[in-house]
């Protein structure tokens, strides 16, 4: 499963099989929030970080409810949270 854990630790593997020393990483999207992710948790081992179209918070983003045997999830399909940003946590 892809995991933020997983996922950061791929790019971490990468940069250091390379040399790479404080790389600049670039993602969109999903890719996006986990370069944002990656400079909170490593800051020290990147030299930049531009996020495209990524978040920090995305309600239901890292769930792996789509991977339940009950669940198609190539047909389902994402609905519209009309509450406002942070209104619930208030």
């Amino acid at each position: 499963m892809l995991t933020a854990d997983a996922y950061v630790a791929v790019v971490r593997d990468f940069a250091a099989a390379l040399d790479l020393q404080q790389p600049m990483v670039i993602g969109c999207s999903m890719a996006g929030s986990l370069v944002l992710e990656l400079a909170r948790r490593h800051a020290d081992e990147i030299g930049a970080v531009i996020g495209l179209s990524g978040a920090l918070k995305v309600n239901g983003r890292f769930q792996d409810w789509s991977l339940r045997p009950d669940v198609n999830a190539q047909q389902s399909v994402p609905t519209l949270d009309l509450e406002p940003y942070g209104a619930a946590e208030s």
